[in-house]
């Protein structure tokens, strides 16, 4: 299962999540998605972004609203971060 998000209001945002494949019941992990500002890497695992239940997602997101001239701390403290 995936789904494709393409988004222009209220911040623009592209990206896909996905559950992965499991292939047995113990290989159950945590997801891992990627956030990025126009193509530019900024963080793995972003908490913020996706609830604890959810956490078994895989994905990559594209956030060009993101300001990138700030410290990792004060990104996630960011209400465009928190609405994503």
């Amino acid at each position: 299962f995936w789904i494709h998000l393409n988004m222009e209001y209220p911040f623009r945002l592209k990206g896909i999540l996905y559950f992965p494949k499991v292939k047995q019941q113990v290989q159950l992990e945590k997801g891992q998605v990627k956030l990025y500002c126009n193509q530019v890497f900024i963080a793995d695992n972003i908490k913020e972004v996706i609830p604890e239940f959810l956490m078994l997602l895989n994905g990559v997101i594209d956030c060009p609203d993101i300001p990138l001239n700030v410290s990792r701390s004060f990104l996630q403290n960011d209400r465009q971060v928190q609405k994503i």
